[in-house]
């Protein structure tokens, strides 16, 4: 959780900003499955939503508050296949682990980076209405 808390305290939009920004690097086909209207995706008034949904869904799993999985839920709603939201939630693992990595610089240690996939893992499968892993919001995080 204090690694959460020390990428959080740099406030809602950047970080959801910089997840969403990994999300399409990683998983560039991602970007389809959002409406973001015409012209520049990362300047579109739905990016800014979502960047903050997302952010929220975050908080609310690896703060151990219910209904995270539930949000991501919302946030990636549309036309996926199992397959396909297994794949968008697997790119997201990624880039929160990128995101959090960015943000903590030499404090990113492996036992950090195991925790957070798992975390996010657990979570995304969750989301993605699998049975997650036995995972929490514990640990070196």
């Amino acid at each position: 959780r204090a690694s959460w808390e020390q990428v959080h305290a740099s406030g809602r939009e950047v970080l959801g900003e910089l997840i969403l920004r990994n999300l399409f690097r990683i998983d560039r086909e991602a970007v389809r499955f959002f409406d973001f209207g015409e012209g520049e995706v990362f300047s579109s008034p739905r990016f800014q939503e979502l960047s903050g949904q997302l952010v929220n869904a975050l908080h609310l799993c690896f703060t151990g508050r219910q209904g995270g999985p539930g949000l991501l839920r919302k946030v990636f709603a549309g036309p996926l296949s199992r397959e396909g939201a297994r794949k968008l939630y697997r790119s997201l693992t990624q880039a929160v682990a990128s995101t959090i990595r960015t943000g903590l610089r030499e404090g990113y240690t492996a036992d950090v980076d195991a925790a957070w996939h798992g975390i996010v893992d657990a979570f995304a499968s969750e989301a993605a209405g699998e049975a997650p892993e036995a995972t929490t919001a514990e640990g070196p995080c």
